[in-house]
């Protein structure tokens, strides 16, 4: 069985056209992904020449539970007259990595959002969809952005997670402002990288807190959670929320809204608290439905010491 990805929970992999006409649908793509508290994944996210794009590819395929597969550029390709399979072909590996993945592997848990541009266009290019719940963006933004939060709502259940009409709204009042934060950053706001565009969307700033703070907000987001079982990013999720509720843990830029995405690095120092707690046996790796890790639950001793 392979190792768990880091964040592979949160990780949402992005198969979709990178045309300069399907721009404004990436780019509300992208940031409806960071405003549900989610990371959005692409093979946009490398720039090595020396890495085979397919392996790159299949590398952020395997690291992302949740993919959004957009198929609406199977026209032909104006300079060479030829269709274009990029799309089909990256969705055809998420869902191969899902379907062939050993029952006990995280491959196996990967969920799908398929969109076009019309429904049931994808029957004349890719019949082999056919009983597929394909959904139809129309091109709009707004559709797309709305379609890609019940997704992620209904196969995360976070309660974080705003409506499509609250996170459109945002997305627009977010395209207003771009260009004023790209002119204070010195950026060239027509020429955004996917990485460039993503940290505009979120950057949540690395904790401020020592590590005795940060053990106790750890000890408070556990008590929060069901004993018999949660997982190891919910307590992560638990604890960016706070700390923006709270308004603690980092330095606060005026006007700015954070989403409660936390930085890798202040991950593994949770971890390495959770950690801890399995070795003093106040969590015990396991619940009631799996029995590996992030899958967790609380022990009776542990019970004692989060005060449950």
């Amino acid at each position: 069985m392979s190792i768990l990805p880091e964040n592979y929970y949160n990780n949402v992999f992005i198969n979709c056209p990178f045309d300069p006409t399907y721009n404004h649908l990436f780019e509300a793509i992208i940031f409806s992904i960071h405003d549900c508290g989610f990371i959005a994944r692409c093979a946009r996210e490398e720039d090595d020449s020396g890495n085979v794009r397919i392996i790159k590819i299949m590398k952020i395929i395997d690291d992302c539970k949740f993919g959004i597969h957009d198929i609406s550029k199977a026209d032909l390709d104006l300079s060479t007259n030829l269709a274009r399979f990029n799309m089909p072909l990256e969705l055809g590996l998420f869902m191969g990595a899902q379907r062939y993945a050993h029952k006990k592997d995280h491959n196996k848990e990967k969920k799908s959002l398929i969109m076009d541009m019309e429904q049931y266009r994808y029957q004349k290019f890719i019949s082999d969809l056919s009983g597929q719940d394909i959904i139809s963006h129309s091109n709009s933004s707004q559709a797309a952005i709305a379609y890609i939060r019940d997704f992620l709502y209904n196969n995360s259940r976070r309660k974080s997670i705003a409506s499509g009409e609250y996170i459109a709204n945002r997305f627009e009042s977010f395209k207003t402002e771009l260009p004023k934060y790209c002119e204070e950053l010195h950026w060239n706001r027509n020429s955004l990288t996917f990485i460039g565009y993503a940290a505009c969307v979120t950057e949540l700033p690395r904790l401020s807190l020592s590590d005795e703070d940060l053990n106790k907000v750890v000890i408070e987001a556990v008590s929060k959670h069901n004993p018999s079982g949660f997982e190891f990013n919910n307590i992560t999720n638990n604890i960016g929320e706070t700390l923006i509720s709270k308004k603690i843990g980092f330095v606060l830029e005026s006007d700015t809204t954070y989403k409660p995405v936390l930085e890798r690095a202040d991950i593994a120092r949770i971890r390495q608290i959770i950690w801890d707690f399995i070795i003093l046996r106040h969590l015990t790796i396991g619940d009631y439905y799996r029995d590996e890790w992030p899958h967790m639950s609380i022990t009776q001793e542990g019970r004692k010491f989060f005060g449950i």
